[in-house]
């Protein structure tokens, strides 16, 4: 059964892929994610992303 889900990185509707925490990441931002280096302008957004879906799990809130 492919499940569609929001990703946590993009906000865009995607095929469920990897799951971290219960809130996906779509396989293109997961790509984007492994391939990004430090100096590259997106690298902060997806480490605040994923910083988000931590502390969510962290403080047992949903996602707004």
């Amino acid at each position: 059964m492919i499940r569609i889900m929001k990703c946590s990185i993009c906000s865009d509707m995607k095929r469920e892929n990897l799951i971290l925490f219960g809130k996906n990441i779509c396989n293109d931002c997961e790509e984007k994610m492994i391939k990004a280096n430090y100096d590259d302008i997106m690298y902060q957004l997806y480490m605040d992303r994923i910083k988000h879906i931590w502390e969510t799990k962290e403080l047992g809130l949903k996602d707004r």
